[in-house]
């Protein structure tokens, strides 16, 4: 006999099957916990529909008026919606599909998540079992829809909808090569995949399965009509085994189960509910029963009885059957007789009985799975629960003289002397019977000792579906007992990481809620994750930043960094002459009088190979343990001392030689005279320019603007104070000694003799080394002398940085103390900023080194580095958990059913319906009619009146391009996607159909606004009363625009350039969304800093009255900035100036607005030399930055037009006294710098389209241009003269770009781009976007590209610029090749050209 807490194996050997995955959607419940919840409490979820409900439903009324029709069912709530971006359905595709195909998608995936993994990671092969009701929405909705049947889904309408394809649809988008069955046998259905599923599993063609069944009548409201075959309950309740029972109800819902061997569910340390100890199926057959649709007491008690039997177990050891339970006359009873048959005992009323088809009705092909989960959940539970609405036993049962009663109420269970058990029926109309014998799961081991913090990741597809992750954790901490590391363990191992991460690191659950809460600042570090995986670059750092304790929390948590530094401490200690732990861990160790280690500080200087010792190990032992996690270097480099850590990981040196090189440069650098270190704020040429004092040398160059010298301490105080007195900035070093100096050379000779004694390898992991700045070669590595060098030359870690991350798929990891080498990695100007990422804190951190390290193990989840989890938490071996599972983002996808078809009508009926008016709206012509019918296909809309604009029903310039093909097709082959767009409705289409037919009466085809009648300023914005603009440079600046382009260049340049705090103006959910949206934009054009601390959003809106704020919070703002830079603007070449105005327009009227309000402030308003298209119309050869604004006329873009009317409301603001300065951008350029582009501009999308084409037009054209930084440059330099507020201003480069120039430069970078003629160029466009759609980057703009090839451009004068600004500041840098493959680098790192075959680095 076994305990309570153990699994008896059968007699013939047969493996138990673990349950270890649960989800569902059934009526009532949408998870298992709110499932066992209403289980627990006998709730009945029928749902009661009123008459109105019903009709607007699509049940008539005649139905309705049938005193047999019952308004009641089991109601599924949103079973008309679906996630179909997370499962990659495009909107007509997820429209298409059964519901019930969806909703096992979103459940089965549920089920995995809830067993504790990703679909991914099961480490075997998955199966799918599944079965599903019959299919009505293909019948009813998709076959009945005229809409829906001309669209090119209407063929594929079966791959969509067909039983064939359920099972085999889950496995494909879970990527699942186990077998792939659908299971169909009524009732049963999902009982006997179940048992399909255990054989599969026991037969080893899978290992692991998932098992579903799902039921959606459509319509999705609806009752039932009462039969006189007593099936289903004339009341709406369903009783099963009760006086009162009359029939059963009908509901919908979805159920899956994750099934495993026990045996790996155990091994793999699941979450097991409960195990399947045996199951059968069998079918009735037809001798001893009524007809085909009746079920037989022989057949039902014949796989009762083969369940136990190999099972194993005895009947008197089952505490609760699960029974099919329909509530019928005839069906309760017989499975009453057939399982007393079963059972076969004279023992009555041990056995509770129930069904949950009290709770949620008749789920059909999901019945028998649902009744599964029931009963896996009381056996987990220790819970039997009560029969819904149960009040007294059906007297025909006679009960009183079986093992079986009728539980009314919850109770406890607790069976002596063996395992809870549990026995699940479910039987089918035609006959095939399925019973499963369930047992409580083994107890799981007890729980050890864990690392005191833990690391929670939270990742989804948005980041409103990770807010809502974080919630449901923070609530599901708050309630339970499940110890963190293994919460920890299954959020990091079970599931699948998303594109936006978020991760929390804590002590324990209540820590955990606080930080999840955002209770704490800066406890919740959330992101987007780069593409693809990323590989980990080690960086070491120098000294600096040591400490007394660094590390010692680590070293008592970590094994391996524990076991590391014990064996450098052997090997050290006959060198030192003492145990390097008594100075390292002074507070764990006995410390050594008069020796410890400070903060770059050598406490005595005959201690300072102690001090170089004990960072080395630190650095080195931290590497081991990420190494030890599966966090493997793919690259290293080292600062200064840092690089001697890299070449031991790499072999250059073994631990006991690298440990012995770095004793001597202690030695070293203890008999060197006193000196001095110092950072210079400037680029390594200026500091050469500088008077540089022959005692002083370039030690290091961290930074294309940090240079580091060195030398004597008198000298180093004499030129701190000759460079402060030029303005210079620059901070000394708190390091002793100046190395990488002059001073260093006297003992080269005697540290390059003791390297020569050592055993010097090729290096195993590449390396970048600090004194080249690039890839280390086998004979450098191998040379003494290279490694004298090493000591004496200046660290050019920058060029280093550069190449170790020349790559844009590595994480720059900081492995050491402090973040010095973070810090400097985030100010290369390499766009984008590379991610770097700290291992451990300051000296002066609250938080110990510990939890920075597990913070640094999220950080690289979290930016796709690799790394193994269960390494992550050792010899600790937690367990999985049931977690909440992912928050799905549903929309509803539903094609309404179409309306019944008419009868034939007599002929004077149909004279009197051609007859009747044609509704308002409605298309009249044959060609309206055609047209509309385009554009309902397109918009997957059921019609669309003749005025209605196409883009306020969702269109975008790709359906424009489609649309274009389709009127092509009518004959219309002379239209383009430009004449498409400029007819936005029906009625102006037709006309421009007609027309190009010439069949038309050649009207035009609407006219647009007026924009002069445009330019009206609200008489409320006035300055009388303000006081004037306030003199100096502002404090507080607001920000529009920060997530675009030039405003996060502006934003960057505002905070770089003044002191000022800078408000962002931003649409997020809430402050935190907002300046992550901010942050990720300014990093992913490399523009970070410490400059960033002065940065604040604004949550508002600027299409919004108030600017989105409110009135009160509008003044409250308005009273704290001192000057607005106005940047944002919907950039949009295809939407009409109707819907562009509320930004571009009324925007900045509420500006304006702002500027006037509580007191005067300046305005810098960001505009485009598109606003004087109306002056390239005519002769002028020169436009100056003082002529009024030209007519509007000639605006290729209602963008632009919405910028000309901007520009107006200015010129009346200034005439009101209000100050504002207009800065006209050209083309905006690649940053001059670091080549980040604007991903979305029209001349990227030009360079990509050329080279997805292969051709590029040749064209006599002088674009406008500047680089993004010399356009910020511009406006903040004069924006900071108050002499030069109010004007006009041409901020480009004075000297056009040649369009041809362009493609010169991408043909000289290795793209295979041929110049043609613009004709052939366009036709070739033209063609290859009619065939392939979307795939060129062009073929959303396709509306812009006009018919002229060559343009003589006027030339646009910069006077107010060059009077403005000293030409060093105005001066535009040069579009010369560096620049140009600068720039075309940017597109290669960011994925937006194809990588060009080249010869490259490691």
């Amino acid at each position: 006999m076994s305990t309570a807490n153990e699994v008896e194996a059968p007699d013939d050997g047969v493996e138990p099957i673990a349950i270890i995955g649960l989800a569902c959607r059934v009526p009532g419940a949408s998870a298992p916990g709110d499932f066992w919840r209403a289980m627990r409490a006998g709730v009945e979820s029928i749902t009661r529909f009123g008459r109105d409900e019903l009709l607007a439903a699509g049940t008539p009324a005649e139905v309705l008026d049938d005193p047999d029709y019952v308004p009641a069912s089991g109601h599924l709530e949103g079973a008309d919606r679906f996630d179909a971006g997370f499962f990659g359905f495009n909107a007509g595709e997820a429209e298409t599909m059964d519901p019930q195909h969806r909703l096992l998608a979103e459940v089965a995936w549920e089920a995995v998540e809830d067993s504790g993994h990703d679909p991914a990671d099961f480490g075997g092969t998955v199966g799918v079992f599944a079965g599903t009701f019959m299919n009505k929405y293909q019948l009813t909705n998709l076959a009945t829809n005229p809409r829906f049947q001309r669209s090119p889904m209407a063929p594929l309408a079966r791959m969509f909808n067909d039983k064939d394809f359920l099972a085999t649809r889950v496995a494909h988008l879970l990527d699942l090569t186990g077998p792939a069955l659908t299971v169909q046998t009524a009732c049963s259905t999902s009982l006997v995949a179940t048992h399909l599923a255990c054989q599969s599993l026991l037969n080893y063609e899978c290992d692991a399965a998932i098992v579903g069944g799902v039921s959606v009548n459509v319509p999705l409201k609806t009752g039932y009509p009462v039969a006189d075959s007593g099936l289903f309950s004339p009341d709406g309740h369903c009783r099963p085994f009760d006086a009162d029972a009359r029939g059963t109800v009908p509901g919908n819902g979805v159920v899956t189960v994750v099934l495993r061997r026990l045996s790996d569910a155990l091994a793999d340390r699941d979450h097991v509910y409960a195990v399947i100890r045996g199951s059968a199926i069998n079918n009735d057959g037809s001798a001893l029963k009524a007809g085909f649709a009746a079920p037989s007491v022989e057949g039902q008690a014949r796989v009762i009885t083969a369940a136990q039997v190999v099972a194993g177990v005895e009947p008197e050891t089952i505490g609760y059957v699960e029974a099919h339970g329909t509530a019928t006359q005839v069906g309760d009873p017989i499975e009453i007789t057939a399982l007393t048959q079963a059972f076969g005992t004279d023992r009555t009323g041990y056995c509770a009985i129930g069904s949950v088809k009290a709770n949620i009705g008749h789920l059909d092909a999901a019945a028998g799975i649902a009744g599964l989960m029931r009963a896996a959940l009381a056996v987990h539970h220790a819970q039997i629960p009560p029969n819904a609405g149960f009040r007294a036993p059906n007297p025909l049962l006679g009960l009183e003289t079986t093992p079986f009663y009728v539980p009314a109420d919850a109770c406890d269970w607790r069976p002596d002397g063996h395992p809870r058990r549990a026995g699940v029926s479910s039987f089918g109309v035609g006959g095939t019977n399925a019973h499963v014998v369930l047992e409580q799961a083994p107890d799981a081991p007890a729980a050890r000792p864990a690392r005191p913090w833990q690391l929670l990741p939270l990742s989804a597809r948005s980041r409103p579906a990770v807010d809502t992750a974080t919630e449901r954790l923070a609530r599901f901490l708050e309630h339970t007992s499940t110890p963190l590391a293994d919460v920890a363990y299954t959020l990091q191992k079970g599931r699948r990481a998303f594109g936006t991460r978020r991760f929390a690191v804590c002590a324990d659950a209540a820590d955990a809620v606080r930080a999840l809460r955002g209770e704490e600042p800066n406890r919740l570090d959330t992101r987007q994750a780069p593409e693809g995986a990323r590989e980990a670059v080690f960086a070491f750092p120098g000294g600096g930043m040591q400490h007394p304790d660094m590390g010692l929390d680590v070293y008592r948590s970590e094994p391996v960094f524990r076991a590391e530094v014990d064996e450098c401490a052997r090997l050290l200690e006959p060198r030192l002459g003492f145990d390097l732990r008594r100075l390292l861990f002074p507070s764990a160790f006995p410390p050594l009088e008069g020796k410890r280690v400070t903060g770059g500080v050598m406490m005595g200087r005959d201690q300072g190979a102690g001090v170089v010792s004990a960072l080395f190990v630190v650095e080195y032992a931290l590497a081991k343990q990420l190494m030890a996690w599966g966090v493997a270097p793919t690259a290293m480099i080292g600062h200064s001392l840092g690089e001697y850590v890299a070449a031991c990981l790499a072999g250059v040196f073994s631990l006991a030689d690298a440990l012995e090189i770095t004793l001597a440069r202690g030695e070293l650098f203890a008999r060197m005279d006193p000196g001095k270190m110092l950072v210079i704020q400037l680029p390594e040429d200026e500091v050469l320019r500088l008077p540089l004092p022959e005692r002083i040398s370039v030690s290091a160059v961290n930074s294309p603007d940090l240079t580091v010298v060195a030398g004597p301490d008198a000298d180093i105080a004499a030129f701190t104070k000759d460079l402060r007195d030029r303005g210079v900035d620059c901070r000394k070093v708190s390091v002793p000694v100046a190395s990488h100096s002059w001073m260093v050379e006297p003992f080269l000779d005697e540290f390059v003799a003791k390297v020569a004694k050592l055993t010097l390898n090729t290096p195993a992991i590449p390396f970048v080394s600090s004194a080249t700045g690039t890839w280390i070669t086998d004979e450098e590595a191998t040379s003494p002398e290279f490694w004298g060098r090493h000591l004496r030359n200046p660290v050019r870690f920058a060029d280093g940085v550069r190449t170790v991350l020349a790559r844009a798929d590595r994480v720059l990891l900081e492995v050491g103390p402090g973040r010095a080498l973070t810090a400097l990695a985030a100010g290369q100007r390499i766009a984008p900023a590379p991610i770097a990422v700290p291992t451990m804190g300051l000296a002066r951190d609250t938080l110990p080194d510990l939890a920075h390290l597990v913070s640094a193990v999220g950080r690289l989840w979290q930016a796709g580095v690799p790394v193994d989890w269960d390494a992550f938490h050792g010899d600790t071996a937690p367990q999985r958990a049931s977690l909440p599972t992912y928050p799905f983002e549903r929309k509803r996808y539903w094609v309404e059913a179409g309306k019944p078809r008419e009868t034939a009508a007599e002929p004077d009926a149909v004279v009197e319906a051609a007859e009747q008016e044609v509704p308002d709206g409605a298309p009249r012509t044959d060609r309206e009619k055609a047209v509309a019918a385009i554009w309902c296909d397109m918009l997957g809309v059921e019609s669309v009146g003749v005025d209605d604009d196409f883009f306020d029903l969702g269109a975008h310039s790709l359906m424009v391009t489609q649309v274009t093909k389709e009127l092509r097709r009518m004959g219309a082959t002379s239209l383009t996607a430009r004449d498409v767009m400029g007819a936005p409705t029906v009625a102006a289409m037709a006309t421009l159909v007609d027309n190009a037919l010439g069949t038309g009466t050649g009207r035009a085809v609407g006219t647009g606004p007026v924009l002069e009648d445009e330019v009206v300023l609200d008489p409320a914005i006035t300055t009388e009363g303000l006081l004037p603009v306030a003199e100096g440079e502002p404090k507080a600046i607001l920000l529009t625009g920060a997530t675009g382009f030039v405003g996060a260049f502006l934003c960057a340049e505002l905070l770089q350039r003044t002191k000022a705090t800078v408000h962002c103006l931003v649409r997020a959910a809430d402050e935190a969304a907002g300046l992550e949206r901010v942050r990720a934009k300014l990093d992913s054009f490399g523009l970070t800093g410490p400059w960033l601390s002065r940065l604040r959003v604004v949550i508002g809106d600027l299409a919004q009255p108030l600017l989105g704020l409110g009135e009160e919070r509008f003044t409250e703002l308005a009273g704290v900035i001192d000057a607005v830079h106005h940047c944002g603007a919907w950039v949009n070449f295809v939407r009409p100036y109707r819907v562009l105005k509320a930004a571009n327009v009324l925007g900045t009227q509420e500006v304006l607005r702002f500027a006037a309000t509580t007191r005067l402030k300046p305005v810098h308003h960001v505009s485009t030399l598109a606003v004087l298209a109306g002056a390239f119309l005519t002769d002028t050869r020169v436009i100056g930055e003082n002529d009024p604004l030209p007519p509007p006329i000639g605006h290729d873009t209602s963008y632009s037009q919405s910028k000309w009317v901007a520009e107006g409301l200015v010129d009346l603001a200034r005439e009101r006294g209000i100050p504002v300065s207009v800065y006209r951008a050209g083309g905006v350029l690649s940053d001059s710098r670091s080549g980040a582009t604007n991903a979305d501009d029209y001349v990227t999308k030009v360079i990509q389209g050329c080279v997805q084409l292969g051709l590029a037009p040749n064209r006599r054209y002088q674009l406008s241009v500047g680089t993004v930084d010399h356009l910020v440059r511009l406006i903040v330099e004069i924006s900071l003269r108050p002499a030069a507020t109010g004007r006009n201003y041409h901020a480009i480069d004075p000297v056009p770009l040649e369009w041809n120039t362009l493609f010169e430069e991408l043909r000289h970078y290795g793209h295979d781009v041929r110049l043609v003629p613009f004709d052939e160029w366009r036709t070739t466009l033209v063609e290859h976007v009619d065939r392939d759609g979307e795939d060129n980057a062009l073929a959303p703009l396709m509306a812009m590209i006009g018919e002229t090839p060559d343009r003589d451009m006027p030339v646009m004068d910069c006077g107010n610029v060059l009077t403005a600004l000293p030409p060093e500041l105005a001066r535009a840098p040069r579009l010369d090749r560096e620049y140009f493959h600068r720039m075309l680098d940017f597109f290669t790192r960011g994925g937006l050209l194809p990588p060009v075959p080249t010869t490259t680095g490691v």
